[in-house]
């Protein structure tokens, strides 16, 4: 997760017209988004940290609860 953390930030100084990052626009697409919100119910704490930090920063979220909304589903 580093090294996509490390793709994601270079991403950050090539914004597009829109002003969103080439790297996260390509990594939604390919499926990768989906991947790193699926490492936020790995058991191991770091894992979910990281894969958090990474949605948060990078992702647009399509509403502010998102992060909250599933872990709640996670614990029910």
């Amino acid at each position: 997760m580093e090294g996509i953390a490390y793709v994601l930030k270079s991403g950050q100084g090539q914004l597009d017209e829109d002003g969103e990052n080439p790297y996260a626009l390509a990594a939604e697409k390919c499926g990768l988004m989906e991947k790193i919100e699926a490492l936020q119910f790995n058991e191991n704490q770091k894992v979910y940290e990281k894969a958090v930090s990474l949605l948060e920063e990078y992702f647009a979220l399509e509403d502010n609860n998102d992060i909250v909304g599933m872990l709640q589903n996670q614990t029910q």
